[in-house]
């Protein structure tokens, strides 16, 4: 079942108006998160359209509102346990959090190079991707600690501490119940699971070939 936009399609310039989800064509969808409530949300990065972020309540409505002009080029949409929403800015290194028409950036002295997965953990804590650093990066409280990689590109660590092993193209991250982060180890084609409360990290399924 389609959800929302139009396949093969201009893309459209987003009005105020409420609209049915899938009837507009949606341009540059680069993310997708959703909330408990039953809100789904689309951030869209078009040079057609412009950048902005489509909110689909549970009835199938969509509303639009431009994206906070400090967000230049989104990469990944997640939502936050508090209903807030989350996005990893390429260009200037960040991680926001969209309030809003507030935007703040969740690591303003530190960054991340090259963000794109991103997830949210319990009690405010957020990880990201670095696809430059090959790492995965918590943010808390203003502060960016890397957690697993940064050490070269490559496939090692099983069974020892996350931040001695390292990671060939991290793509996307998830976080379960736990507080577990898995990551998309991409160019090794697999998933890895970091645990926070013993800092160690396992190769969940694949292991360095397709």
């Amino acid at each position: 079942v389609r959800f929302a936009g139009l396949q093969d399609m201009i893309p459209d310039i987003p009005t105020d108006a409420p609209t049915v989800a899938n009837k507009p064509a949606i341009g540059g969808l680069v993310g997708v998160a959703a909330r408990p409530d039953g809100h789904t949300f689309l951030i869209e990065g078009s040079k057609t359209s412009g950048l902005y972020l489509r909110d689909v309540d549970p009835s199938g409505t969509m509303k639009v509102v431009k994206l906070h002009a400090g967000i230049i080029v989104p990469t990944a949409l997640a939502a936050d346990l508090d209903g807030s929403l989350l996005t990893t800015d390429a260009l200037l290194g960040q991680v926001f959090r969209i309030k809003g028409n507030e935007a703040e950036a969740l690591a303003p002295d530190a960054g991340v190079a090259q963000p794109l997965g991103l997830a949210a953990g319990p009690g405010g804590v957020v990880y990201v991707t670095s696809l430059k650093d090959n790492s995965v990066v918590k943010l808390e409280n203003g502060t960016a600690t890397v957690i697993a990689g940064n050490n070269g590109e490559g496939f090692s660590g099983d069974g020892g501490p996350a931040t001695a092993a390292k990671l060939a193209y991290p793509i996307g991250l998830a976080v379960d119940a736990a507080g577990r982060v898995y990551v998309a180890d991409g160019r090794n084609e697999g998933l890895r699971r970091i645990d926070p409360a013993t800092g160690l990290i396992t190769t969940v399924c694949g292991q360095g070939g397709l």
